[in-house]
C-alpha cells in the first residue's frame, strides 16, 4: 500500500517538476527574455501553484476510484494526507527550479538531505522507542514535518533568488504552458513508464492480496535500481542548463560531446555497481528489506543485466528537451508506454506473476536504447563508437587516481 502511494505521491511531483524546470531554464537563457526574468520566475511559480490546487482537486474527487482501480482500499486515506504533501510541495519546487536554473546546487542537497534524512531519522529512532510498529500513517505524518522543515530552509537561503512581488505577464506563462506542456506529457509519460511493473502488477493480478505482494518485490528492486539512477538524475540537472547554454552559443557540437562524455562515463561507474549487485543479490535485498523479500531476488538480477544501458536511456530525454524538439521527445515517450504496458500485461500472462514485468521491462529497455541512438544520430551526430570510447577512459582515469591514492597511503 505505502509503496504504491509513494509511487503516485513521487509521480505527480515529478511531472509538475518536468512541466516547470525545464521551460524555466529553456526561457531564461532564450535572449528574448533576458530582460523579463523576474516576470519568467513569477510566471513558474503561478503555474506550479495552479498545477498543485488541480492534483489536490483530483485527489479529492477521484482518490476512491484510484484506490478501487488499484485495488488497494486503504489508498484513499492516504492520497487525502498527500494534500498537506503537495501545499508544502510548491515552495519546496519552486525554489528547487530557481536554484538550479541559476547553476546553483548547493542549498538544494542541503534542502534534500533535510528532506530526506529527517525522514530517515524517525525510521531508525523507531527501533528504539517503545512503539514497536511504525504505520503507514507514521510514515505519511513524517513525510509532511520533514518536506515542510525542507522548504522553511529553503525559503531562507533562496531569498536573494526569489522576487519580492508577484506579478506576471500572461503572454509569458501562455508560452511557459506551450512549451512545458510537451515536458510535462512526457514527464508524466516517462514516470508511467518507469513504474508500468507496479500498476500492471497491481492490475492484472486477479487477488488483491497476492497483487501486493508482488508489488512489494517489484518496490523493492526498483529502490535498489533507484541508487543507480542517482548519479544519472543528478548529471541530468546540471547538463541540461548547460546544454540550453550550450546550443544558444555554439549548436549541437558541445550538446554531442556531452552526451558522449556523460553517458560513457556514467555506464563505467554502473557497470561495477550492477555486477557486485548481480553475483549476490540475496545479500543485498537482506540489508534493503529484509528476508522476507527473497523471492524478489531473481528480479533484481534481471534488473541489473541490463542496468548498463540506463545512463543512455536517462539523458535521451533529457537531451532532445534541452534542443529544443520536447514535441518529438513527447511522441517516443507515448510510443514506449504503450509498448510497456502491453508487453507487461502480456509477460504477466505468459511468464508469471513474479518474473513477467521485468521481462518487459527488460525488452522495452533495449528496444528504447536503439530506437533512441538513431533519432540522436539524426539530430546530434551522437556516435557509439565515442561513448565507448568514454566509458573505457574513464576506467583508465580511476586507475591512474588509484595509483596516486596508494602511492600517497603508502
Amino acid at each position: 500500500m505505502y509503496a504504491l502511494f509513494q509511487t503516485i505521491v513521487t509521480m505527480m511531483e515529478y511531472v509538475k517538476m518536468g512541466l516547470l524546470r525545464n521551460a524555466l531554464i529553456k526561457f531564461i537563457y532564450d535572449e528574448r527574455y533576458k530582460q523579463k526574468l523576474q516576470e519568467v520566475q513569477n510566471a513558474s511559480l503561478i503555474i506550479n501553484i495552479l498545477f498543485s490546487a488541480l492534483v489536490i482537486i483530483f485527489f479529492l474527487l477521484c482518490s476512491g476510484w484510484l484506490a478501487r482501480l488499484l485495488k488497494t482500499p486503504e489508498l484513499e486515506i492516504l492520497l487525502h494526507w498527500s494534500i498537506v504533501l503537495i501545499i508544502f510541495q510548491v515552495p519546496f519546487n519552486h525554489c528547487e527550479i530557481v536554484q538550479q536554473s541559476r547553476m546553483q546546487y548547493r542549498q538544494t542537497f542541503y534542502a534534500y538531505f533535510l528532506r530526506q534524512g529527517l525522514l530517515f531519522l524517525f525510521i531508525v529512532s523507531s527501533l528504539f522507542i517503545s512503539v514497536k510498529v511504525i504505520t503507514v500513517q507514521h510514515l505519511v505524518m513524517a513525510q509532511i514535518v520533514s518536506l515542510f522543515l525542507a522548504s522553511c530552509y529553503f525559503l531562507f537561503t533562496s531569498h536573494k533568488l526569489l522576487n519580492k512581488h508577484l506579478y506576471f505577464d500572461k503572454r509569458i506563462i501562455l508560452r511557459l504552458l506551450q512549451f512545458g506542456k510537451f515536458v510535462f506529457g512526457t514527464a508524466l509519460l516517462s514516470h508511467i513508464y518507469k513504474f508500468a511493473d507496479h500498476f500492471v502488477t497491481a492490475y492484472a493480478i486477479g487477488s488483491p492480496v497476492i497483487g501486493k505482494i508482488y508489488v512489494s518485490y517489484y518496490s523493492v528492486v526498483s529502490r535498489i535500481a533507484g541508487v543507480l539512477d542517482v548519479p544519472f538524475l543528478a548529471v541530468a540537472d546540471v547538463l541540461f542548463p548547460k546544454n540550453v547554454q550550450a546550443m544558444s552559443t555554439d549548436g549541437t557540437g558541445l550538446v554531442s560531446y556531452y552526451f558522449e562524455k556523460m553517458v560513457g562515463t556514467l555506464t563505467a561507474l554502473v557497470i561495477p555497481a550492477s555486477l557486485f549487485i548481480l553475483f549476490i543479490p540475496g545479500f543485498v535485498i537482506k540489508i534493503i528489506a529484509g528476508p522476507d523479500y527473497m523471492k524478489a531476488v531473481p528480479i533484481l538480477q534481471v534488473t541489473m543485466l541490463f542496468s548498463f544501458l540506463r545512463p543512455f536511456f536517462t539523458q535521451f530525454g533529457y537531451t532532445m528537451d534541452s534542443i529544443g524538439k520536447p514535441q518529438i521527445n513527447f511522441r517516443i515517450n507515448m510510443l514506449f508506454l504503450i509498448i510497456s504496458l502491453l508487453s507487461t500485461f502480456m509477460s504477466i500472462r505468459w511468464f508469471g506473476n513474479l518474473m513477467g514485468a521485468v521481462y518487459a521491462s527488460s525488452f522495452t529497455l533495449i528496444l528504447g536504447c536503439i530506437v533512441f541512438y538513431f533519432i540522436l544520430r539524426n539530430n546530434l551526430t551522437i556516435k557509439l563508437s565515442n561513448i565507448i570510447q568514454y566509458t573505457v577512459a574513464t576506467y583508465g582515469q580511476l586507475f591512474i587516481l588509484a595509483k596516486k591514492f596508494a602511492v600517497k597511503a603508502v
